[in-house]
C-alpha cells in the first residue's frame, strides 16, 4: 500500500478552485500523510490527534473552524471511510472525493508465500489496517488459522481490535496509533 499522493490531491484542488498549494488548508487524518502533504508544498497542515483516524477527526475541534461553505476533499482509498463522508456532508455544502490509491488483496495464500518454516519463525504479526488485517485472514487457509490466532498481533484501533477478538485471536497488542514510534512502542511493552 502506498500513501495518498497529497500532491496530486492538492494540485485537483488548486486547479478547481484557483488557490494556490500553500494557501491550502489541509486537515490529514494521520501524521505520515500530513508529513506527505507538507512535502508536497501545502504550507497549512493539521493532523488528526492520537489516536488519529477518522474517529479522532470528527471528535476533534479542527473542523469547527471551517466555513460550511468551504469546499472540502477527501483524498482517500477507493473504500474510503463512508462514515467520514457523511459527517462531511452534513457538515459542509461542498464535499468532494478523491481516490488518490487502492488497497488490493492479494490472490495467492499464506503458504504460497511463507514456508512452514519462515511462517513458525514469526514472533508478531504487525497489521496497520483494516483492511490489511481483513486480507490476511482472507488469504488464510483453515489449517493455518489456528496459528494466526495464537501469533501475537499488533493492531493500531480499537475497530481492528474487536475485529481481532471476533477472530478468536489470543494475544492483541494494540499501539497508541498507527505512527512509527508508537508501533515501536508497543512493540518494546510487549
Amino acid at each position: 500500500m502506498r500513501y495518498p499522493d497529497q500532491c496530486q490531491c492538492s494540485a485537483w484542488h488548486c486547479h478547481s478552485t484557483g488557490q494556490k498549494r500553500n494557501e491550502l488548508n489541509v486537515i490529514c487524518l494521520g501524521p505520515a500523510t500530513a508529513a506527505r502533504a507538507k512535502q508536497a508544498g501545502c504550507a497549512r497542515v493539521a493532523v488528526a490527534p492520537q489516536p488519529y483516524g477518522t474517529d479522532a477527526l470528527l471528535n476533534s475541534q479542527l473542523l469547527d473552524a471551517v466555513p460550511a461553505n468551504e469546499p472540502i476533499i477527501v483524498c482517500t482509498g477507493i473504500k474510503c471511510s463512508q462514515r467520514l463522508v457523511a459527517a462531511l456532508n452534513q457538515k459542509f455544502l461542498n464535499v468532494n472525493v478523491l481516490h488518490t490509491y487502492r488497497r488490493r488483496r492479494t490472490e495467492s495464500s499464506l503458504p504460497q508465500r511463507l514456508t512452514t518454516r519462515e511462517r513458525d519463525a514469526i514472533e508478531v504479526i504487525v497489521s496497520t489496517s483494516h483492511d490489511s488485517l481483513r486480507f490476511l485472514w482472507n488469504m488464510t487457509p483453515p489449517d493455518w488459522q489456528q496459528w494466526l490466532r495464537e501469533t501475537p498481533l499488533l493492531v493500531v484501533s480499537h475497530r481492528m481490535r474487536a475485529f481481532a477478538k471476533q477472530q478468536h485471536h489470543c494475544c492483541i497488542i494494540q499501539a497508541n496509533d498507527a505512527s512509527d514510534s508508537a508501533i515501536v512502542a508497543a512493540l518494546q511493552k510487549h
